[in-house]
């Protein structure tokens, strides 16, 4: 949700989000989207943690 509210990148682009999440020390959510790509875009589509 931080990077959300940042405004600076659309969620679909995914390289954008990881690039962002390192710079604002969100280490496990740039290893969570490279490691479950699918998992995190149904999230985003969805709003559903599975």
């Amino acid at each position: 949700m931080a990077i959300r509210k940042t405004g600076k990148t659309n969620m679909f682009d995914v390289p954008m989000v990881q690039n962002l999440a390192n710079d604002l020390n969100y280490c496990d959510l740039v290893i969570f989207i490279e490691e479950n790509k699918l998992q995190y875009l149904n999230f985003i589509m969805t709003g559903e943690n599975q």
